[in-house]
């Protein structure tokens, strides 16, 4: 559990009792995976919502001090963003995000403040904001891998209306595709938040916010595009019913890309 002291002050959080569980994978908005369950990570969360703070840090020992700290971040030095690169829709990513446990050292020695917690590192949960739906984060190691999911699901400024579908006359009009048609050849920056935590004690915890740094891709507007227009397709004198089948199977002949 974390533990800090700052002169006489000492700060005593509730205990950690951690449960043990099995390989679980769940998904809200926002896709993790932990070899535990949720509450394992964040005790709680299958219960409560979990809110963004307007603050970069909650909890502490009244001093300014923040308890956990992202590894990005310094006192002497610029943060580092680890997805300063710019990413294009359906390319993989793998990133690895770290937080600590921060320690004050003053003079005297007296007034330093020093933190542990219930596990070696703080975990790591994302908790709002544009993330890509296709992404996982793993709790515990921090990794985020996976595919850029088409920036129509999640940029909110590229959302497509309730029902929406695409067919051969309002192809491109709408969504990312729509957008960069028009002359919109901007990276998009779609921004979301991180969250590094103590399961022991989740009212200590740092939020930060990252950002992806986007662009359109035109395959992901033709595949889209292919799985919403109404069939049959046919390949090779053989009428295929289902458009994910005839997507795959164009793909497997080598006449479209990812």
């Amino acid at each position: 559990m974390p533990t800090g002291s700052s002169g006489d002050a000492v700060i005593t959080p509730p205990s950690c009792n951690l449960p043990t569980g099995t390989e679980t994978t769940f998904t809200g908005r926002y896709k993790h995976y932990g070899v535990q369950p949720p509450n394992y990570y964040y005790p709680g969360i299958e219960q409560n919502p979990i809110s963004v703070s307007d603050i970069t840090c909650v909890g502490g020992s009244g001093d300014g001090i923040c308890p956990i700290r992202f590894g990005y971040d310094s006192l002497l030095l610029p943060a580092i963003n680890p997805f300063s690169r710019s990413y294009r829709e359906k390319q993989n990513l793998s990133v690895t995000l770290s937080a600590n446990y921060y320690q004050v050292l003053a003079i005297p020695p007296a007034y330093g403040t020093q933190y542990t917690g219930c596990v070696a590192k703080p975990y790591i949960m994302i908790v709002g904001g544009e993330f890509p739906p296709d992404l996982t984060v793993n709790m515990e190691s921090g990794l985020i891998s996976g595919t850029i999911s088409d920036m129509d699901l999640f940029v909110e400024y590229f959302k497509l209306p309730d029902g929406f579908r695409f067919n051969e006359t309002n192809y491109a009009t709408k969504g990312s595709a729509g957008a960069y048609r028009n002359g919109l050849g901007a990276i998009i920056a779609a921004d979301f938040v991180v969250r590094a935590f103590d399961p022991g004690y989740t009212g200590w915890y740092s939020d930060r916010k990252f950002t992806l740094r986007l662009s359109n891709w035109w395959s992901s507007d033709r595949d889209r595009f292919i799985l919403d227009i109404t069939g049959p397709f046919a390949i090779d004198g053989r009428t295929i019913t289902s458009n994910s089948e005839y997507l795959n199977l164009m793909k497997q002949k080598g006449f479209w890309g990812n």
